[in-house]
């Protein structure tokens, strides 16, 4: 919900610069420069704890980084992108969501270097795992059986099944029925 707060910012800042410049208006060209000094110094202070703290959320890349490591690993591993976690997210405003989740998808998997399976593909390889990666699905319960049956009701040969979860994703690693 934060995200759409954003708009916020710039006119709070605003009044907060029409506020300092009316204050150093009026005082001594000594306490002008102090003030001014102070005030650079807290906004270095602010613009660094912010860059700490989201630089520590997790992000997309740890699933991808993941995803990216057992590829490198197994080489026929087949991903899907399950966005059946993103559904709720896809369906509220703005229209936009259903757009940016693909999108954000493909750009993972371009920078750690490994391809999509098509959606429509239900083969998966024998020596190695299919993956199944949702990003952003903090707070959704699923277990790896509940989505492994999902996803054998959708044409997946699934027999076994572990989730990992990373951050605020998972990827449910799966292995074909012998």
């Amino acid at each position: 919900m934060s995200r759409y707060l954003v708009a916020l910012h710039p006119p709070i800042a605003m009044m907060l610069a029409l506020g300092a410049a009316a204050l150093l208006d009026r005082v001594r060209p000594l306490f002008v420069t102090i003030l001014s000094v102070l005030m650079s110094l807290a906004a270095l202070a602010a613009i660094h704890a912010n860059l700490v703290r989201t630089v520590a959320q997790p992000s997309w890349y740890g699933t991808g980084r993941a995803i990216a490591t057992i590829r490198r690993n197994c080489p026929t591993t087949r991903i899907h992108v399950d966005a059946s976690g993103n559904r709720l997210v896809m369906a509220t405003p703005p229209s936009e969501n259903r757009d940016v989740f693909p999108f954000a998808y493909r750009i993972v998997a371009d920078h750690f270097g490994f391809p999509i399976a098509d959606p429509r593909d239900r083969t998966m390889p024998r020596d190695c795992p299919t993956l199944f990666w949702t990003e952003h699905v903090a707070g959704q319960p699923d277990t790896a059986r509940e989505l492994a049956m999902r996803l054998r009701t959708a044409g997946f040969p699934i027999g076994r099944a572990r989730l990992q979860r990373i951050g605020y994703g998972r990827m449910l690693v799966t292995w074909p029925t012998r």
